[in-house]
């Protein structure tokens, strides 16, 4: 799996890849549409962490899909990663984890609760950290904004995560 996190420029253009969410893997506070294209946070903001995952693995290669962030609240707590395929639906991407899997999933969080599979994710709620491990690094990125566009370039191959903000 994915074992460093390095700036998007280091990476050659990728084939863009639309992410569907898996209504099935998808924490009951969310609710996600028709499609599984948009995820919204429902009203109930005491839930803690919630998490969704897309809808296939992603077991080899170089894959690129984009976050578009249309609505932010000044509370919203917004984590954009990869996990392995058994990461709790109540727990952030990135947090202190047990087991293991062989396959990578795409998901997004959206607030603490116990542990998950191994995952990686870019918080950008602060100033752009970055989670691993229950580790964070603050000197990744920038904090999002509502409008942003965020990349994320998962290598297999080489076993790194990237992330681009609106480039």
């Amino acid at each position: 799996g994915p074992q460093t996190l390095a700036p998007g420029s280091l990476y050659a253009p990728t084939r863009q890849e639309t992410i569907k969410m898996d209504k099935a893997a998808c924490n009951p506070n969310l609710e996600l549409d028709d499609e599984g294209l948009s995820v919204t946070a429902n009203s109930n903001t005491s839930t803690g962490w919630r998490t969704v995952l897309g809808t296939r693995p992603i077991t080899s290669g170089v894959r690129r899909w984009e976050v578009v962030l249309d609505r932010i609240t000044t509370t919203a707590n917004i984590m954009i990663g990869v996990c392995e395929k058994g990461h709790k639906l109540n727990a952030y991407l990135g947090q202190n984890y047990t087991g293991s899997s062989s396959s990578a999933h795409h998901g997004s969080t959206s607030h603490p609760g116990g542990g998950g599979h191994k995952g990686w994710s870019y918080y950008g709620a602060t100033t752009g950290f970055t989670y691993h491990d229950g580790k964070s690094d603050s000197r990744y990125g920038q904090k999002m904004v509502q409008g942003d566009v965020i990349g994320v370039i998962l290598d297999l191959n080489e076993g790194t995560l990237a992330y681009t903000r609106n480039g």
